[in-house]
């Protein structure tokens, strides 16, 4: 490019450290003082912080619906195909919240409704296939 120096930031913004290097910069074109290696660090760390938490609570959240499942071993219902990749799909369970990656195969439209039933549960690999019906 040319530039002695360049970054790389999203427009629109999406995540936190985005918005923390805009403002880094609007500070620097107004002349304004910059956040300190140390605010920045600490920003950086409670994203991190937050992310995994996220991540906890997703996980706690599926590993509390496989138990479930683990109690209703007849459980029956239905998904809707939401995403498609060769025979991969993804799946969504709405009375479950919950997305599974099923093989299926590859002539069915998309927003097309699957019978599940009789889930196979692996609640250690946080897993779960179903038997399928179309």
């Amino acid at each position: 490019l040319g530039l002695e120096h360049y970054v790389q930031i999203t427009s629109p913004l999406r995540r936190y450290l985005d918005l923390t290097a805009h403002q880094q910069i609007r500070n620097h074109l107004e002349g304004n003082a910059l956040l300190s290696v140390q605010e920045i660090i600490e920003r950086i760390g409670a994203i991190e912080a937050l992310g995994n938490l996220r991540q906890a609570e997703r996980l706690s959240n599926k590993h509390w619906t496989l138990v479930y499942l683990l109690q209703n071993p007849n459980w029956e219902g239905e998904g809707v195909l939401v995403e498609k990749q060769g025979r991969r799909a993804m799946v969504l369970i709405p009375e479950l919240d919950l997305e599974i990656r099923p093989r299926l195969p590859g002539d069915i439209p998309l927003n097309s409704h699957i019978r599940l039933r009789n889930p196979k549960v692996n609640l250690p690999e946080l897993e779960v296939h179903f038997a399928t019906e179309i």
